[in-house]
């Protein structure tokens, strides 16, 4: 495999453009008619029975009410709806508005996620939050005095969220930062697993 890249442009140089010979729908298709076949005995009546169902069944999904999702008006696969934004701060919290949504709608389950993991997903939030840059460049340059017995390159990681509940808990007097209180505080540990999640950056 990793000489195909080698081979495609030997490929091109000898016989021109790929689109004219190359086998791949052929051979998508052929795939699509072998999966059809219900009955070994009758190759042929098998192809056709299943064609002529799934052109019935395409042809009256046609009919259906618009909410029913059928081929026509399912949504892409990486489709990931706009969301009102959700923070109920002045100015609100960008991280509430991210495009996002489960990659499956089926099949979630509850869980409940240990001490380790809500404190990494947790961190992961403010450390990407674009509100927080400020905090986190403050943090890198007072954690080195803070845990000096520590090495720099996992300060962020492990003590990051800790600092930034008490800094704008306790020591953001003025109300500067009431709107980030809501990021400081810990999440719930009770959560839905899915098996997949997009979300697009903006």
């Amino acid at each position: 495999m990793e000489h195909l890249v080698i081979h495609l442009a030997d490929e091109a140089i000898v016989g021109g453009p790929v689109q004219y010979r190359w086998m791949y729908q052929y051979e998508r298709k052929l795939g699509l008619i072998k999966r059809r076949i219900r009955n070994k005995a009758r190759v042929e009546g098998s192809i056709v029975n299943e064609h002529l169902v799934n052109e019935l069944a395409t042809y009256c999904s046609l009919y259906f009410d618009p909410t029913v999702e059928t081929i026509h008006n399912r949504e892409p696969r990486n489709f990931a709806p706009q969301h009102d934004i959700s923070s109920s701060g002045d100015p609100p919290i960008s991280v509430f508005a991210l495009s996002s949504r489960r990659l499956y709608e089926k099949g979630g389950k509850r869980v409940r996620l240990s001490h380790e993991d809500l404190h990494k997903a947790h961190t992961y939030i403010l450390l990407n939050c674009s509100e927080l840059t400020s905090y986190v460049l403050e943090f890198d340059e007072v954690a080195p005095e803070l845990y000096p017995n520590e090495r720099v390159s996992g300060l962020r990681d492990k003590y990051f969220a800790t600092w930034f509940d008490r800094k704008v808990m306790f020591h953001s007097s003025d109300g500067s930062a009431k709107h980030l209180q809501v990021l400081a505080t810990k999440p719930s540990p009770d959560a839905l697993s899915y098996k997949g999640y997009f979300h697009v950056r903006r």
